[in-house]
């Protein structure tokens, strides 16, 4: 028997985070989700991220 199963990542932070927060966050879970799928190029996730994070990334440099 072959089991499949999808890791979904959804990933937010309220549009009113302060940046010290946005960093912590960053730094702990989101860079090590990145380089786990750097070490396993075959894995495959599905990723929902909010506007809003997708701002606050770019705005502080991420």
């Amino acid at each position: 028997m072959v089991v499949y199963f999808g890791f979904l990542f959804h990933i937010y932070q309220p549009p009113v985070q302060i940046p010290p927060v946005i960093r912590q966050i960053v730094e702990e879970s989101y860079l090590p989700i990145i380089e786990a799928l750097k070490n396993h190029p075959d894995a495959k996730i599905t990723l929902n991220i909010n506007g809003t994070l997708t701002e606050q990334l770019n705005d502080f440099g991420y």
